[in-house]
This record gives C-alpha cells, structure tokens and sequence, in this order.
C-alpha cells in the first residue's frame, strides 16, 4: 500500500435528487469559509472559544479563500484558492482540491476526508447541517474534547471576477 491509497476517501455513491434536497444540498452550489471557532462536537451547543469571523478586524487577513462544493456522487470538495488570484472556473478543478467523501443519514450530512496530521495522514469524521444558504461543518479531531466548527454560506462565483 503506497502513501497516495490515504490521500483521498473514495467512494462510489450516488443520491437522488430528493436525498440531496432533504438535507439542503445542491451539486452546483459553492460555500465559502466565513467564520470559526472550537467548541463541543455539537451543533446545539452555544459554547465558543476562539471564536473568528473571516475577514472582519479580530481575524488576521486570511491567506486563502476556502471553498466547499457536493458532488452527486458522495465527494465533498476542498478548494484553498490565493486571495492574490482571481477566482475562474479553471481555479476550482480537481488538481486543486482536496476530496472527501459524505454520506447522508436521517437530516444530516457525514463526512470522512484524510488530513496530513504528525507523520502521516489520519482519517477525520465530521458532520454538516445546512440552513437555508449556511452550512455548519464540525471534524472530530479526537484531541481534547472540543472540535473546529466552521460556518460556510452560499456564493456566487459569478461576482468574483
């Protein structure tokens, strides 16, 4: 088994489209990073530490856009796109992004990805709820007891050029 077999968490999964609207996903939808913070493996939990808006005064500028997008085919796509470079169809293609895999279940949304932590990559389970044009998303890093949140909203990419 070579290194590259940890690099992504392949599944072949498809969903009709009333899974996918039942939990709020459209396939050509992007979101963007908009705030973070770490607090309990909880959606309902109104405990925050560290918490940071993107691009507001509290944060330091961001280096990176970060983007998430569902594939019809149970991948869930990572872009970090330079704020330096202009945002084009050709910027979000699959050399760079980072893929996941989700799964649905009941009203939620579960994900796997690889992530490179220590010495090697480690598999990270997370979960997201959408709301309208916000997705909350929450990886279990199984060090302490709380996790990143992260909320992502709904963008146009046509506005960004």
């Amino acid at each position: 088994m070579t290194n590259s077999s940890f690099s992504r968490a392949m599944k072949n999964n498809e969903f009709s489209q009333a899974e996918l609207v039942s939990v709020g996903i459209d396939t050509s939808d992007y979101f963007i990073a908009y705030s973070n913070w770490i607090g309990p493996y909880n959606f309902e939990s109104a405990e925050r530490e560290d918490y940071r808006i993107k691009n507001d005064s509290y944060d330091s500028p961001m280096a990176e856009n970060k983007f998430i997008r569902f594939g019809s085919d149970g991948t869930l796509e990572f872009y970090s796109i330079s704020r330096n470079e202009l945002l084009r169809g050709e910027s979000l293609n699959q050399q760079r992004t980072m893929v996941g895999v989700y799964d649905i279940h009941k009203n939620l949304i579960h994900t796997k990805r690889y992530l490179g932590i220590g010495h090697g990559p480690k598999l990270i389970r997370g979960k997201i709820r959408i709301e309208g044009d916000t997705l909350h998303f929450i990886e279990k890093m199984n060090i302490g007891v709380n996790s990143p949140h992260r909320q992502y909203i709904k963008t146009d990419l046509d506005n960004w050029e």
